[in-house]
């Protein structure tokens, strides 16, 4: 038999402000973690997850540690200065500066 494509193409992000850009990804033997940008179209960072500090070595490994449970305290508040949180929040409408995001263990 032929194998289905059950999808064609990856799903476009509705957060992004670059037409056509998906979501990022990142996965380990332990788990993963699928984002999008979220309102504040921060998708030029590529896949940095959020705000990290550029001193990281792997940016979305220094967020999502499957060694913690997750989402951890630090992918939910972030680690850098108040406003600069890695998690949208809802309660501020569009202007949120976080991202969204599902992790898996």
């Amino acid at each position: 038999t032929t194998p289905i494509g059950y999808i064609t193409s990856y799903p476009a992000d509705p957060f992004a402000d670059t037409k056509g850009a998906t979501f990022c990804y990142f996965a380990n033997a332990n788990g993963w973690i699928l984002w999008s940008c979220g309102p504040d179209t921060d998708e030029a960072q590529g896949t940095e997850l959020g705000y990290v500090t550029s001193a990281a070595t792997n940016k979305v490994e220094t967020l999502y540690d499957v060694s913690v449970a997750q989402p951890s305290a630090v992918l939910i508040a972030g680690q850098a200065a108040a406003g600069r949180a890695y998690t949208y929040d809802p309660t501020n409408g569009t202007v949120s500066p976080g991202d969204v995001y599902r992790v898996k263990q």
